[in-house]
């Protein structure tokens, strides 16, 4: 009989706490990770976190986006693997990742005065999620997409 105050009460918090804000989807510890360096928390919201270097170039943020349906989460991910304009300086690598939630694009950026950037984007039915990191240097592709693709299985999961 008193269980079931409790399971109102709980009912709630339970559904709430399947909503996580950006920050919670890579950690502090991940980030640094990812980049080599330690981090700090820039900036955090529902939708979107920044880690920047505590000192250096280095960033990760990750960003949650909803689509209003899979159509539309899908245009997202084909936005990334468009061929960039010659006129935009440096080199791209973009490429369809299979096997990653519904559908999953990567692109690795080279030739800024920071580095390399890789962008990771996932969509799992009607959101988007968009890991970026920027390590400070230009790490192998290989190396990038690895390190991006093990991290988005944990922001998965997670969900």
């Amino acid at each position: 009989m008193r269980l079931a105050p409790l399971l109102v009460l709980l009912s709630p918090l339970s559904a709430n706490a399947a909503v996580k804000s950006a920050c919670d989807l890579v950690t502090l510890t991940e980030a640094a990770t990812l980049t080599g360096h330690p981090m700090r928390q820039a900036i955090g919201q529902d939708v979107a976190c920044l880690y920047a270097a505590v000192a250096g170039p280095q960033t990760v943020q990750v960003s949650r986006m909803a689509g209003s349906n899979a159509s539309e989460a899908q245009q997202m991910i084909d936005m990334q693997l468009k061929p960039t304009p010659s006129s935009i300086p440096g080199h791209f690598l973009k490429e369809a990742v299979p096997g990653l939630g519904d559908s999953a694009a990567f692109v690795y950026t080279t030739g800024s005065s920071s580095g390399g950037t890789a962008t990771l984007s996932v969509r799992s039915g009607s959101t988007v999620f968009m890991l970026v990191v920027n390590p400070g240097g230009t790490p192998p592709a290989a190396t990038m997409k690895d390190a991006t693709m093990q991290q988005m299985k944990k922001i998965l999961s997670r969900m």
